[in-house]
């Protein structure tokens, strides 16, 4: 496999867009509402690149996209010190490490380049395979949110809320 993670540019947009449409369809486990227009997205993308609290990056097989992390940023003057990340892979790529591979690349970034002193996750407590990830890169449960997910089968999850500090 000729893999490559880096981070995120604007026009990486349409490649993101249509990776994230594909890759939600594939699992209940990552939350996404509505996608926005390509050039809304591109915009954004300008934004996050620019940002020192904020990022995006992709795992390429080739010129495929078969995964994606990001840390977003508090845009609030008291908690800009705060990201948020999350973090999804195609499912034919679950359970080969790819996960652990773009956290490292996010968590490298937010030691090396980032003004962030504090990195929170929400993940749905049914996703053990995630919060393994999570707990082998020191994240630490501080609350769990009950009923919180709504599933595709009208059902509910709780979600846990995780968290790591640097300092």
């Amino acid at each position: 496999m000729e893999l490559t993670i880096r981070e995120a540019v604007p026009n990486d947009g349409e490649k993101i867009l249509a990776y994230l449409k594909e890759v939600s369809k594939e699992t209940d486990f990552l939350v996404l509402d509505q996608l926005p227009a390509i050039a809304e997205y591109q915009e954004l993308l300008d934004f996050i690149f620019n940002a020192d609290n904020q990022t995006i990056f992709i795992a390429l097989e080739g010129e495929t996209m078969i995964g994606m992390g990001n840390i977003n940023g508090a845009t609030e003057n008291k908690r800009q010190h705060i990201g948020e990340l999350g973090v999804s892979v195609r499912k034919e790529y679950w359970q080969l490490g790819l996960g652990s591979i773009i956290v490292e690349e996010l968590l490298a970034w937010v030691q090396e380049e980032s003004s962030l002193m504090r990195i929170e996750l929400y993940v749905s407590a049914e996703n053990t395979a995630a919060i393994h990830l999570y707990e082998k890169f020191s994240f630490e449960t501080e609350g769990r949110l009950r009923q919180a997910l709504q599933k595709e089968d009208d059902t509910f999850a709780d979600v846990l809320v995780m968290a790591r500090l640097f300092a």
